[in-house]
């Protein structure tokens, strides 16, 4: 009897352990989405957090396929098989390379959406207030200029060549603007996801007119801007257009 009280007591001990722990707390090193976006402060992290992501889209597999295909890069003796089917145009629909860069850019494009989601409800302290304005205007322009050059570039890879008569027709890819992580929107066409394009573009150049263009700049400017401009003109075959844009940036020597 002596030791089923001694039992009974040990397992209301471990109970009455348990209860007081709060196993509903969140891990040390896990933020909960509701509270990584809230301040001024977390706005800046996410404006870093864009700006590597947006860095490292410019090498690796998101520029040497078509850069083998174009018989700008060749295999030799000790080139490791590396970009193999590129250089053999062998591709098959499900070749490793092309389906980690078509997912990198919606990943990316999943975290614009929060910061374009997230900044209008920002709380600012007092401390803040003189320089917030300037701020979220910085930080929803970046993501804005992040936004175009992430559906350009998804529409040059994925989407039908662009045609004005059939724009309105062709296939593009699919267009997410909210963060809804569980939704999957068939094909855009064409017409919309350029249309899409120059608008992130606009409305970039009107939050980052203060972010004046300078040689060797290291953050978006509204120069960046004027160039992507110029870029997605010129793949629409909007010749005239292009022109007005990439003279906007040409210095007069």
């Amino acid at each position: 009897m002596k030791n089923i009280k001694i039992i009974g007591g040990f397992i209301l001990a471990i109970l009455m352990f348990f209860q007081s722990c709060g196993l509903d707390k969140a891990p040390k090193d896990y933020i909960p989405f509701e509270d990584a976006f809230s301040t001024l402060s977390d706005a800046e992290k996410w404006d870093n957090g864009l700006y590597s992501t947006l860095r490292g889209k410019f090498g690796g597999g998101y520029v040497l396929p078509q850069e083998v295909q174009a018989d700008m890069l060749n295999a030799h003796a000790a080139y490791g098989n590396s970009y193999a089917a590129f250089h053999g145009w062998s591709l098959r629909s499900d070749e490793g390379v092309i389906d980690a860069v078509y997912h990198s850019y919606y990943a990316a494009l999943t975290d614009v959406n929060i910061i374009l989601e997230c900044l209008p409800k920002l709380e600012v302290n007092l401390k803040e207030k003189a320089t917030a304005g300037r701020r979220i205007a910085q930080y929803t322009g970046n993501a804005h200029f992040a936004r175009a050059f992430y559906y350009f570039n998804l529409a040059m890879r994925w989407g039908m060549r662009y045609n004005e008569p059939t724009a309105d027709k062709d296939l593009c890819v699919p267009v997410h603007t909210e963060f809804r992580p569980l939704v999957k929107p068939g094909r855009s066409t064409n017409k919309k996801v350029y249309e899409l394009i120059i608008e992130e573009l606009r409305l970039a150049e009107e939050c980052l007119a203060s972010v004046k263009g300078k040689e060797g700049a290291d953050e978006i400017t509204v120069d960046a801007v004027i160039a992507l401009r110029a870029r997605v003109y010129l793949y629409m075959n909007k010749m005239t257009e292009a022109l007005v844009e990439a003279e906007k940036l040409i210095v007069p020597q």
